[in-house]
């Protein structure tokens, strides 16, 4: 009776998997794979490319590992899957932090620390590719110089290059999300970003009815002013506060995901821009910036500047909005940007 109640237990789990978008795609994905050495796929932000291809590609036997760029994304992926699949089943790693099992075939590790380990898999994920960092790059050449099967999974792709270099067609999923109505806030003259994100949160408040607004902004120091001054303007009738930003203490950063219907502000950088769910999210405020690397020529050293997001950086912020439901985004990026 045991055996047959977790046979139970784990087939409704699983059709929960096949209930992600990206499963009404599951015999197309299947065909790709028995026909293709590699797999080059690019569907929207939402459809579960990040934990339901995972577990198709793991199948019975095979060992998987899902690289991604930052450490909170790949550590909230592994819990969401190991409650669909088994906490013996899936994994993380990294460098000071590890949960895995000697029968663990499906691991999540950043680009960083995986090219620090490597190891043999039956395959490579190589997941939002699209923002292209060296050790990206590094790690795709290494993978298939050494003969192993990769699959390159973005929602925004330079998809002629990919196929060339990975000798295959791109299977192209289309949008089966929620339709996300934008909405573009024009700014005044001289007025600061902390003012146009205090309007675009007053906006929100005023027209829709509980749930999570993502404010996504440059970097710490604009999310602790505007966090500040909505705090302020706001006064008592101000939804629960919180701040979403890498190098944040682990257990701050879980509180945002636990599931909540209460109204709440998330003031984030980009690091929600990719395969993070945060639950009842019913709409984004886009600033438009984001702080971004560049090598200073004159010093020799890598410095934060303030930059304009790129498009497909504004088409992954726009898909936090319609993951779960019709919502909608906020955009302080002029109309002409955005078209």
């Amino acid at each position: 009776m045991g055996n047959v109640q977790r046979q139970q237990e784990t087939a409704v789990l699983i059709s929960a998997l096949l209930n992600l978008p990206l499963a009404k795609s599951k015999a197309k994905i299947e065909a790709a794979i028995i026909a293709q050495k590699h797999i080059l796929l690019t569907a929207p932000t939402g459809t579960g490319k990040s934990s339901f291809l995972p577990w198709l590609l793991a199948g019975e036997d095979k060992r998987v590992v899902v690289l991604q760029p930052r450490q909170l994304a790949a550590r909230e992926l592994a819990k969401f899957l190991s409650k669909y699949v088994g906490e013996e089943t899936v994994g993380y790693k990294f460098r000071f932090e590890s949960k895995q099992t000697k029968n663990t075939r499906i691991l999540f590790q950043t680009y960083g620390s995986f090219l620090q380990t490597l190891g043999k898999w039956d395959w490579i994920i190589f997941d939002e590719f699209h923002e292209r960092r060296q050790e990206m790059d590094l790690l795709l050449g290494m993978a298939l110089a050494s003969g192993q099967r990769v699959a390159v999974l973005s929602a925004e792709l330079e998809r002629e290059a990919l196929e060339n270099y990975l000798g295959v067609e791109c299977l192209k999923i289309e949008n089966p999300g929620f339709p996300v109505e934008v909405i573009h806030q024009e700014g005044k003259a001289g007025e600061p970003l902390v003012s146009q994100v205090e309007r675009a949160v007053k906006s929100v408040l005023y027209n829709e009815v509980g749930g999570t607004v993502l404010v996504f902004l440059p970097g710490k120091a604009e999310i602790a002013v505007c966090r500040e001054r909505v705090a302020e303007s706001l006064g008592k009738n101000s939804p629960e506060l919180f701040s979403l930003f890498g190098g944040q203490l682990k257990e701050e950063q879980e509180k945002i995901f636990v599931q909540n219907e209460n109204t709440r502000i998330v003031f984030t950088t980009n690091i929600a821009e990719t395969s993070l769910t945060i639950p009842n999210v019913k709409a984004v405020i886009d600033s438009g910036f984001e702080r971004m690397a560049f090598d200073d020529p004159t010093t020799g050293l890598r410095t934060l500047r303030l930059a304009r997001i790129a498009m497909q950086n504004a088409v992954q912020r726009t898909g936090r909005a319609g993951r779960t439901q019709k919502r909608s985004l906020h955009t302080l990026v002029e109309r002409a940007r955005r078209t």
